[in-house]
């Protein structure tokens, strides 16, 4: 139990560094909607902190998963992208099983 009463004293360190009001959500990743937590060291990062390092963790250098947007984002200058054939879609020509099933990137 010393293990738990020591990262609590942590988290109230860092939510009284931050000045915020902050609640410890079990089976989370978020301690909040802007502070967000290494899956790999378990340090604790303001989103903004995150966004601005391209979603790679300052203590570890784990790589947070984005998605297809954001990834643009990061490539291109802003507002220079331009979505081309946005409504394609794709065809199961090789006959892969449960194809249609696919997750779908927002």
């Amino acid at each position: 139990m010393k293990l738990f009463s020591k990262r609590k004293e942590q988290i109230n360190r860092f939510k009284s560094f931050l000045n915020i009001n902050v609640s410890v959500k079990s089976d989370k990743k978020a301690i909040s909607d802007s502070i967000e937590v290494c899956p790999n060291c378990k340090q604790a990062m303001t989103l903004h902190d995150l966004e601005n390092n391209y979603f790679v963790c300052d203590s570890c250098n784990y790589h947070f998963p984005i998605g297809a947007s954001e990834r643009i984002k990061q490539l291109v200058d802003k507002n220079s992208f331009v979505e081309m054939d946005g409504d394609a879609e794709s065809l199961n020509e090789d006959d892969f099983i449960n194809y249609q099933h696919k997750p779908v990137d927002n």
